[in-house]
């Protein structure tokens, strides 16, 4: 089931659109002027054979996560994206599909114009400075896991991810980011996972699987399949190895084998 959200002349409008939180879940946020477009094909079934778009943009400045002088955003007009305009200068938020930047919905994306450049600033400035701050020490590792071993392939999948360390706003529910494939769908693709409430640290999404289609947040896959969550975890104990980790965990689709 989808539910449609409306949107206005500048692109997708959502209800308490939160800065900081938009900030926090983006990949890449800047400023920047759309110098170029070209149409390219859409990799959901959903899509119909409708085209998405790649908008090159020459950046202005960066907030998050480039340090390049041009960017590509690909944006899906027909799914709650946002129709860029050639000459024109945004503030974008994007993130990483893996293979391309994307817009993010529900976010401040909009005309420069429109845009409190300070806010966004001084938003990037405190967690810059949050993080700086932190005691390593007291961060965790974080757990990634399907809640059922195997599945049938016309139910709903369920994942869950505990990580306290992601409450970023312990007033609010937050969100995190979450890829998923299965052997017959290789490519995947990134999902949110959302907090089950206020402060728990624990974030749960919904996965419809089809033996039929893949769209956004429904997983194509046949029986046999493995299916695959993984979830980078970026705040990590002082002494642990490494900055941030890949977590992963594996779910089998099948009849016969299901347990009773």
């Amino acid at each position: 089931m989808y539910f449609l959200i409306p949107i206005d002349s500048d692109g997708l409008s959502c209800e308490r659109v939160d800065m900081k939180q938009s900030f926090a879940e983006s990949d890449v946020v800047f400023s920047g002027k759309a110098i170029s477009q070209e149409y390219v094909s859409s990799e959901y079934v959903f899509a119909n054979g409708k085209n998405d778009t790649k908008t090159q943009f020459q950046v202005i400045e960066s907030f998050k996560g480039n340090n390049t002088e041009t960017i590509d955003v690909i944006s899906s007009e027909w799914f709650w994206g946002y129709d860029f305009t050639r000459g024109s200068e945004y503030v974008v938020f994007a993130y990483d599909d893996g293979q391309y930047l994307r817009h993010q919905t529900c976010t401040p994306t909009s005309l420069l114009e429109h845009v409190e450049l300070e806010k966004i600033r001084q938003v990037a400035n405190d967690l810059e400075s949050a993080v700086a701050n932190s005691t390593h020490a007291k961060w965790n590792v974080g757990k990634v896991q399907w809640l059922e071993a195997i599945y049938l392939p016309s139910e709903t999948g369920v994942v869950r991810v505990i990580d306290p360390d992601m409450n970023l706003n312990p007033e609010k529910v937050d969100n995190i980011g979450i890829d998923v494939w299965s052997d017959s769908h290789a490519k995947g693709f990134t999902s949110t996972a959302t907090e089950t409430g206020v402060s728990t640290g624990v974030f749960e999404r919904t996965f419809t699987l089809s033996e039929e289609r893949s769209a956004p947040n429904v997983l194509y896959v046949r029986e046999g399949d493995t299916a695959t969550v993984t979830y980078t975890d970026k705040t990590l104990p002082l002494e642990h190895p490494f900055s941030e980790i890949i977590l992963m965990d594996t779910t089998l689709i099948g009849r016969s084998a299901r347990p009773p």
